[in-house]
């Protein structure tokens, strides 16, 4: 994702506010400072901080869900 994006989707703001962030140099990606709100970043691997402050990982970055489900012999599912 952009930068911006990301960051939004990291709750760190809107996309303008993150914009202006980026272009104040408040912001890192990997510890190194980013100029360009549009560069793509990956969620998943890249680290991103606002003023020296790590952005919280994405919502299931780390996380595996598996789902298990289970019908009982002769429960009907459709109409």
């Amino acid at each position: 994702a952009q930068l911006h994006r990301a960051m939004s989707k990291l709750g760190q703001g809107s996309r303008g506010m993150n914009w202006k962030k980026v272009k104040e140099g408040r912001v890192t990606v990997n510890g190194v400072i980013a100029s360009d709100p549009l560069c793509w970043i990956d969620l998943l691997v890249d680290k991103v901080a606002v003023d020296g402050v790590a952005c919280p990982p994405a919502p299931g970055a780390n996380r595996t869900r598996v789902w298990a489900m289970h019908k009982p012999r002769g429960l009907l599912t459709s109409r």
